[in-house]
């Protein structure tokens, strides 16, 4: 298996998944809201799209580290170092921001606990320090877990049978146990979804029809939005195919002049965390300056906060990835010498 190739349209899909949790997030804390009831019934949804950041999170992961760590060639210590040093600094950083602004004895907790990255490990986690880092707490509990799903992933049978195991919690822990989307046993399909990707990844690319794999996202997006007006018992099982099928399709097309894979898209997924992160950070800034309302028509009032908020955000994340990486050449590389 080629691991050195990139699948730059998952990059585009990235990107698709945390503009779509930002308008969302946008829509849901606008005053108002009800003049836009019928966009606001199909926009909530995208807020499931963090599934799909999931997804690709553990694909993108095995096509740096699985060989690596199967063959013993990258040792456990650098994988974790890595994911920290990608992760942390600018999540620390907004986490301070906020912490400041709404100091108190339990912004003070939840702050701390945002800084050890191991929050995802708290059961029914509803942690309101950068209240959107609970997607990252679930993944950074994948990333602990990963050298045990590279050992699952060496057996075909036992990484089926964990696989199946995952579709089935999904259903349990929800049902039985009361965990929700918060917890890393509710979202651990969608991890196991992004390596099952990757194991197949090369069948794909073969045998995988551009045209009859963008035919069926489009249909099932149909199907997705009747499930959540008049059959919600199966809408996760439709979001669960039409988040694979999505990504099939970014694998197929990889490498290919499309909306997903351009030089514009490549960049903003190098940040796209970071946008995530700090998205409703961005948001608060809007507030402040009393531009939720610039026009007359609410629509055009929303798209305007959405793409201001999407700017700040942009800005914001080049700005500390510019200021951060000053500071490490200048002090914190010159230390670890």
């Amino acid at each position: 298996m080629n691991e050195s190739k990139r699948y730059d349209a998952l990059d585009g899909v990235r990107v698709l998944a945390m503009t779509g949790i930002l308008v969302m997030h946008v829509l849901a804390n606008l005053s108002y809201r009800d003049e836009l009831a019928t966009l606001y019934s199909y926009i909530m949804y995208f807020g499931r799209f963090t599934s799909l950041f999931m997804m690709v999170s553990a694909f993108s992961v095995s096509c740096g580290y699985y060989k690596k760590i199967q063959s013993g060639f990258s040792n456990i210590e650098k994988f974790y170092s890595k994911r920290y040093a990608k992760i942390l600094p600018f999540f620390a950083f907004i986490t301070l921001i906020d912490v400041l602004l709404s100091f108190s004895k339990e912004s003070i907790f939840e702050g701390f606990a945002n800084i050890t990255l191991v929050f995802g490990l708290i059961p029914h986690e509803s942690i309101s320090v950068i209240g959107v880092g609970w997607t990252l707490g679930v993944i950074f509990v994948f990333y602990l877990l990963y050298p045990f799903v590279v050992y699952l992933m060496k057996n075909r049978i036992r990484f089926c049978l964990a696989y199946i195991a995952t579709l089935i919690y999904a259903f349990v822990v929800n049902d039985y146990f009361g965990l929700g989307k918060v917890d890393f046993l509710f979202c651990a399909c969608y991890f196991m979804g992004g390596a099952w990707l990757f194991l197949n990844k090369e069948k794909i690319e073969q045998k995988g029809k551009r045209a009859h794999l963008l035919l069926a996202i489009i249909g099932l997006s149909a199907l997705y939005y009747i499930c959540a007006f008049k059959l919600k018992w199966a809408l996760n099982i439709v979001q669960y195919i039409l988040f694979l099928i999505i990504c099939m399709y970014a694998i197929v097309v990889s490498n290919k002049k499309t909306l997903l894979s351009n030089k514009i898209v490549g960049f903003l997924s190098t940040i796209s965390l970071e946008i995530y992160l700090c998205h409703m950070v961005a948001y608060r800034i809007v507030e402040k300056l009393h531009l939720m309302r610039v026009f007359n028509n609410a629509v055009a009032s929303y798209i305007f906060v959405c793409a201001f908020v999407f700017v700040c955000a942009v800005i914001g994340s080049i700005l500390f990835q510019k200021v951060y990486r000053l500071a490490y050449d200048k002090y914190l590389k010159r230390s670890a010498l």
